[in-house]
């Protein structure tokens, strides 16, 4: 118990003292919510008319370094309720079961664990409707804090909800292409230049 307690009030400082990161580009993190353990973009099904829905809760990409920890909130759409979220694969909660402070342990997306990975699972009573990763109520964040040592900052999540609708859900950050991290790009360089680089 002294060690959960330990972890909790680190994790706490650790989100409020992290300053925002004013050049994010490069730092990307993915958050989806799945009704598989096997695919985080399973983001529709339908309606349980009242009966109990298991979602998962993914970390579906990370452009640069890992998660050390996350800050966000899960919202839904009346009637629906959230009951419990229970944190998986070494991942903690030391928020509750709509607002979620999450630390991880290994750093995923920077190695081991490899990721996508399912960070936790949502018990719901369902009737049909969203499920949004949205901003915190107590802080108004929705953000990823990246695994430097030396200088961890906060990066903006990209996130995909889930619908039991049956359609696509309405909060959903994906591009064009299907994906909520987009890779950063490099300058062109002729093969020449890069031949250059090892004589």
């Amino acid at each position: 118990m002294k060690l959960f307690a330990t972890i909790i009030a680190t994790l706490s400082v650790m989100l409020m003292l992290v300053p925002s990161s004013a050049s994010a580009a490069d730092f990307q993190y993915g958050w989806t919510i799945s009704n598989s353990n096997a695919s985080p973009f399973s983001n529709s099904g339908a309606p349980q008319g009242g009966g109990l829905l298991t979602l998962y809760l993914w970390l579906e990409c990370v452009t640069k370094d890992g998660v050390a920890s996350a800050e966000f909130d899960l919202a839904v759409g009346a009637p629906n309720n959230i009951l419990a979220f229970t944190a998986m694969n070494g991942f903690l909660n030391a928020g509750g079961a709509t607002n979620l402070l999450l630390a991880a342990t290994g750093c995923p997306g920077d190695g081991d664990p490899a990721i996508p990975i399912v960070a936790g699972s949502i018990l719901a009573l369902d009737f049909g409707g969203e499920y949004c990763i949205v901003n915190s109520a107590t802080n108004n964040r929705n953000v990823s804090v990246d695994c430097s040592q030396t200088d961890p900052q906060t990066h903006p999540n990209k996130t995909t909800g889930y619908s039991s609708l049956g359609g696509p859900p309405a909060c959903d950050d994906r591009d064009i292409n299907d994906m909520l991290c987009v890779p950063t790009s490099v300058d062109a360089s002729s093969w020449g230049q890069v031949k250059g680089l090892y004589r």
